[in-house]
């Protein structure tokens, strides 16, 4: 796996190797996250779930985390608010507009934290498979009438256990 998050009040800052990824409402801050998938092209994927485990919460407000199919590449050492990767430009600030799919891939509800959070990802896993030169992600996105941050275990974080999951 590979992660990151972009922040929108630290623009020039990399998080790549950060133990967390923060996601914030109104796109404040967003994550992205790839897996390397080994499926074979004429594979059917009748299931694909991305496990988080949502390690904390500013407070117990409810916002809805969306994922979007990423349509570009990304470096998870150099991406930043305004780079996707060194010297090329997100098309929007924090991976939005042509960076990615107008409408989500799937979506869960967030609430509280020190809990699992499963978003199902089986149309983009299924994408993936038959577009292998297109295996971009998924950029992670907080939106709701609350202003709450959460914090999820990243690929770096110390919890082996606790570290994203795509479930086939």
């Amino acid at each position: 796996v590979t992660d990151t998050y972009l922040d929108g009040w630290n623009q020039q800052a990399n998080m790549g190797q950060h133990g967390t990824f923060s996601i914030r409402q109104d796109g404040i801050r967003t994550a992205l996250i790839r897996y390397e998938l080994a499926v074979p092209s004429e594979a059917k994927v009748t299931q694909a779930s991305l496990s988080l485990w949502l390690a904390y919460a500013s407070n117990p407000g409810q916002v809805t985390l969306r994922a979007y199919r990423l349509l570009r590449p990304w470096d998870e050492n150099t991406a930043n608010w305004l780079e996707a990767e060194v010297g090329s430009l997100w098309a929007a600030p924090g991976a939005g507009g042509a960076d990615r799919l107008a409408e989500p891939v799937g979506q869960v509800s967030l609430a509280g934290a020190q809990k699992w959070v499963e978003i199902d990802l089986t149309s983009a896993a299924q994408y993936w498979a038959q577009h292998p030169g297109e295996k971009f992600g998924v950029v992670l996105v907080s939106a709701g009438g609350v202003s709450v941050e959460h914090q999820f275990a990243s690929s770096q974080w110390q919890e082996q256990d606790q570290r994203p999951k795509l479930g086939l």
